[in-house]
């Protein structure tokens, strides 16, 4: 008795977490370490998506409207403010009288040609890549979610999640930089080719245009001079001064004239239609077109002669 008594007084004393186990029992237990596992497992999937979602990047959308772009494409013009603004950033004087030079038309097609457009913005891809190829590998997530078909556990689904970083040794972020590079310089030479590709075609029809338009003053003058001859060499022939094969000859004459003003307008349309395609414009924008007369600017340089200027024009 006395010892037992002896032992009950040396029993130790219980711990408060000992003492909280004992007030809530093992099921109450076992119900709070479920939830504080449900707490960090749903704290663990917020922080996953906050780290998914900084990591995205939203690209607006851009859907391709036919009907609008065949409205801009039919409405394009040289009187375009842009073309004024791009004439004034060269420091080439806005055309007088609708006289346009080959610099003006040069810098016109620059900025209107849909091929260009297509090659300038390849350009800005490639430079693009270029940036993207610099940058070190995005960090990636991986989500291995399962559910446990046991009927005595308490929670069936399994939630786990694994970050994982690339870490690229041998200088291979180096050499993907350098042939990025390499295809971006490509892409500007090909710009700039396109460029004087564009030059060369507007110059040529620029040419032709003055020609055709010169050819056809001519013809003009000429048929004119033509008919009042035929009219001269039929009032002599009336009033028995002249002879038939004169009036023959005189109207033969006179018909091809007429036959090359039809010729030379037909090339002198041609041309003009040839000039608006080169430049980018409806034909019906050079209605109204006057070549300059100055031919000075056929060696001259284009207004941009770097290739990494004109690539970023």
């Amino acid at each position: 008795m006395a010892r037992a008594a002896t032992d009950a007084g040396k029993m130790p004393q219980s711990t408060p977490n000992a003492r909280v186990r004992f007030a809530m029992g093992p099921d109450q237990s076992f119900a709070a370490r479920f939830d504080a596992a449900r707490v960090a497992n749903m704290l663990a999937r917020g922080i996953a998506l906050a780290l998914l979602c900084a990591g995205c990047q939203h690209v607006p959308p851009a859907p391709i409207d036919a009907a609008a772009n065949a409205v801009r494409l039919s409405t394009r013009s040289l009187t375009d403010p842009a073309v004024r603004d791009a004439l004034a950033a060269h420091g080439i004087a806005a055309p007088a009288d609708n006289a346009w030079s080959l610099d003006q038309l040069t810098l016109a097609a620059w900025l209107l040609r849909t091929d260009l457009a297509t090659a300038r913005a390849e350009v800005g891809a490639a430079r693009a890549a270029t940036g993207v190829e610099a940058q070190r590998p995005n960090p990636t997530v991986n989500a291995t979610n399962e559910k446990v078909t046991d009927s005595g556990a308490a929670n069936p689904w399994v939630v786990g999640a694994a970050l994982a970083m690339t870490f690229e040794l041998g200088g291979k972020r180096e050499i993907r930089r350098q042939s990025a590079l390499a295809s971006e310089t490509a892409a500007e030479w090909q710009f700039g080719e396109a460029l004087w590709t564009a030059r060369a075609e507007v110059r040529r029809a620029w040419l032709d245009l003055t020609l055709n338009r010169e050819l056809v003053a001519l013809d003009t003058d000429e048929s004119t001079l033509r008919q009042g001859f035929l009219t001269w060499v039929e009032t002599r022939l009336r009033l028995g001064a002249g002879t038939t094969p004169e009036r023959l000859a005189a109207l033969q004459a006179a018909n091809e004239s007429r036959s090359r003003l039809a010729q030379d307008g037909a090339a002198l349309a041609s041309a003009r239609a040839e000039l608006a395609a080169a430049i980018g414009v409806p034909s019906t924008e050079l209605a109204g077109f006057e070549p300059s007369r100055s031919l000075r600017c056929r060696r001259s340089r284009p207004p941009t002669s770097s290739r990494h200027a004109t690539a970023r024009s």
